[in-house]
């Protein structure tokens, strides 16, 4: 699954690669995925996306963006890989989306556990995680400070693990099991421990057994 660093970087590397591709046909999925889930029929995203130019790829916690001429923007989730192809290369048997350029480039999404495809032509799309993830403050960011950091321990339940403030219920959209793995082994605290939660509260250091 892709977390926030993850999601920074392959906004990076669209940008870089996609920006400027206008959209010359959308597949919908060769392959029904039961957790893949979209907001609009997908069938129906090549009416929105066909002739439309990207403009901007852009992260936001758990989603990467696409948005592209027109006001439309796509969103895709943590669960989704998305793999670029420069034309000629061979066509992927299952994929749950396909976009193809007009230089015969194509993105693959594909959902591996699970994940969501969306798509609007206001802007915003309306769903609860996206919105999360947007008017969230990223800690990536420099408005993030220590005071962000402790409301999260004044909505938190005294009870909760450290493992399950900071990756559960996306109260950091994007950072998931793996990245908060790293930060707590970094820390040295304990995930699993309500121990381990009450001493990262006091801001001391829990070694562990």
């Amino acid at each position: 699954m892709l977390e926030l660093p993850e999601i920074r970087t392959v906004s990076r590397q669209a940008n870089e690669v996609l920006r400027g591709k206008t959209v010359a046909q959308v597949f919908p999925p060769t392959k029904r995925h039961r957790f893949a889930f979209y907001n609009e029929a997908p069938e129906h995203f090549g009416d929105l996306l066909v002739g439309r130019t990207l403009l901007a790829c852009e992260g936001h916690g758990m989603f990467v963006d696409f948005n592209f001429s027109g006001g439309i923007t796509m969103g895709t989730s943590d669960g989704v890989s998305l793999r670029y192809a420069e034309a000629g290369a061979p066509i992927p048997k299952d994929y749950q989306l396909l976009v193809a350029f007009d230089d015969d480039s194509f993105l693959v999404l594909t959902v591996r556990m699970y994940g969501f495809i969306l798509i609007s032509a206001a802007g915003r799309i309306a769903h609860e995680y996206y919105r999360k993830s947007h008017e969230s403050l990223s800690p990536l960011s420099d408005a993030y400070t220590e005071a962000a950091f402790d409301r999260l321990f004044a909505e938190a339940p005294p009870s909760l693990t450290a493992k399950g403030l900071l990756a559960t219920e996306q109260r950091i959209p994007g950072i998931g099991n793996g990245v908060t793995q790293d930060i707590l082994f970094n820390a040295v605290y304990i995930p699993s421990s309500e121990s381990g939660f009450s001493t990262l509260r006091r801001g001391n250091g829990c070694s562990a057994p």
